[in-house]
Parts: C-alpha cells; structure tokens; sequence
C-alpha cells in the first residue's frame, strides 16, 4: 500500500506542476474544474445517490455552480461569494464537534456542492486575480501538505491526546500543534520567496492550515455518515480525489480571502 501511495504521487505532483506552471492559466482552470467536478461524483456517494444517473445530475448540478460563480465573479461578486467560505465551515467545525450527527441528505448535498464550488472559484481566483497565480496554488498545496506531514509525523512520535476519536482516532492535538509549526516554517518560507512580512503571511497560513484540518476531519464526517471509508477509488493507494483535496478543498477560499485582504488581487 505504501509503494501504491508513493507511485501515485510522483505520478501527480509533476502532473499539477506541468498544469500550474507549462500550461495558460484557462487550461490550469480547466483541470482543477475537471478534478471537482469528479469530487461531485464522489460527494454523491456520502448523499446516498443511487446509480449513476443520480450521481451524474449531482454532477450536472456542481458544473451549473460553477457556471454560477463564474457569472457573479465576472460581475465584480467573487469576493462576496468567497465569504461564504467563513459560515460553511463554521458549520462543518460544528458537525465535527458534534458527531455523530445527523445531516438531513438535503443539507448534505447542498453542503457538499457549496464547498466544491468555492474552492473551484478559490483556485481560479489564485490562479487569474494575482501576480504570480500559479505560485499562490502551489503555496496554497504546500500549506496543506506540510499541516498534513507535520501532523502525521509529530503525531506517530508524541501524540497523546485524541483530536476527535470519533471521526478521525489518528489524529491527536499533538499532530495539530506540529502540523501548525510545520505551517510556521512554510509561512516563513512563503513571506521570502513573495516579499511579504512574515507578520502578514504566517498568520494567514497558520489559519489555512487550521481550516484544512477542519475540512480533512469533515469529509471523514461524511464518509463515516455514509459507511464509506475512501471517498473513491480513482488514486490508487489514496483512495479518491476528495481524500487528497479536502484540505485544499476548506483552505484555499481562505488564502484567496487573505490575499485580497493584504491588498494583493489585481
């Protein structure tokens, strides 16, 4: 399973870095649309969708989001959409505190469709609004990353004391404090190479990499809700794209906040 892990990952970096970096931004808007667009089809699953018409017209319903989104943001909106970001996962934090909960299945597709196009809009507000787009997703990627690896590597060592045994027993606050420190050392990193101050950039990762524990630990909300464990199977080793963007998926509506906030957008 560990080699299927590593495989599939030197198959998907160079693959996003080639998309971000060697291809027009339109194309790089294309790809991450096509990837949440397959995220809907595994949402689908945790809303108890049945066959695949039934999780093809969720699909459908994502894709009209996106359309939607692209509208109001064309029209100057995108930001306000993005705020939307800030009560649909004061929700999800509250589910996670909660669980087990019960989620009415409305709620949970209007949920599930709701985050997915607002990290799609997030990523392409990285990608067209900013100097530099392609970059700020690839800090957006190392923000989620290192949460994750400081978390799982501070977590195997010293943790104790469960986050939220229910939902996720791995995970421990141990893991959470080394994940944030790993965050620390990336915002460091991140206020050199873009030239801003560590004061300004470190705490706006420090708060992406806390919502992408919250958006890792909502999804296992879902999945167990549904009896699921992977949310897919298309990432061999990984299980599906949800389980490999959910982070992303909750963190980066808040980076494209940020960054508006500093005064960097176009």
């Amino acid at each position: 399973m560990l080699l299927t892990r590593i495989a599939t990952a030197l198959v998907l970096a160079p693959l996003i870095l080639g998309v971000l970096f060697f291809l027009p931004v339109t194309y790089a808007v294309g790809f991450f649309g096509l990837m949440y667009l397959i995220a809907a089809w595994e949402w689908a699953g945790f809303c108890q969708c049945q066959g695949s018409m039934q999780r093809a017209a969720f699909v459908l319903l994502a894709g009209a989001g996106f359309g939607l989104f692209a509208f109001l943001d064309d029209r100057g909106l995108g930001a306000w959409v993005l705020h939307l970001a800030l009560p649909v996962w004061l929700l999800a934090l509250v589910w996670v505190l909660r669980y087990p909960v019960s989620i009415p299945r409305w709620l949970n597709a209007a949920f599930g469709l709701l985050i997915i196009c607002l990290a799609w809009l997030a990523i392409c507000t990285l990608l067209t609004r900013y100097a530099r787009g392609p970059e700020w997703v690839l800090y957006a990627f190392c923000i989620v990353w290192s949460a994750d690896v400081g978390a799982y590597v501070v977590g195997r060592t010293l943790g104790r004391h469960k986050l939220a045994p229910l939902v996720s027993p791995g995970k421990t606050w141990e893991g959470v404090a080394g994940g944030m420190l790993a965050c620390s050392v990336v915002g460091f990193a991140g206020s050199e190479w873009f030239g801003i101050a560590p004061a300004v950039l470190v705490p706006l990762s420090l708060v992406c990499g806390m919502i992408s524990v919250v958006g890792d630990l909502a999804v296992s909300v879902f999945k167990r809700s549904a009896g699921l464990k992977d949310s897919g199977w298309i990432l061999p080793g990984h299980g599906g794209i949800l389980d490999r963007m959910d982070s992303l998926t909750a963190a980066s509506p808040f980076l494209a906040l940020g960054l508006m906030v500093i005064g960097l957008s176009d």
